[in-house]
């Protein structure tokens, strides 16, 4: 069974990527399927209004496996998204972290609430 995953991985034809690619905007704001990973992040030091400290980090993740690529099924893992979020609260408060993870497949649905 692995052997099988293997292979069917490695049948897949991800774009090279190269350092000549020219980015151009709006396209290139959003997902390019195509391509195995992608990720974008926003880290921000934001402060209260008493002056304190908080900061956050929030990242987004797309991965495309290379599995059940000809499938129909809506369950096939074809796009993965995963995201990732964190709050570093003021020391002043006796909290330190808060952090949430969200995984999803990419669907009709999913995509549209993560553009």
């Amino acid at each position: 069974m692995a052997l099988a995953a293997t292979r069917a991985l490695g049948a897949v034809a991800y774009p090279a990527v190269t350092g000549d690619a020219t980015i151009e905007f709006p396209r290139d704001h959003g997902s390019h399927p195509d391509y195995r990973t992608e990720w974008w992040y926003v880290t921000a030091v934001l402060r209260e209004h008493g002056g304190a400290e908080v900061g956050v980090q929030v990242t987004f993740f797309r991965s495309r496996p290379g599995i059940a690529e000809e499938s129909r099924s809506r369950f096939a893992p074809k796009q993965l998204l995963f995201a990732h979020a964190a709050v570093a609260l003021p020391s002043a408060t006796g909290r330190s972290c808060a952090r949430i993870a969200l995984m999803s497949r990419a669907s009709r649905h999913a995509t549209s609430r993560w553009h």
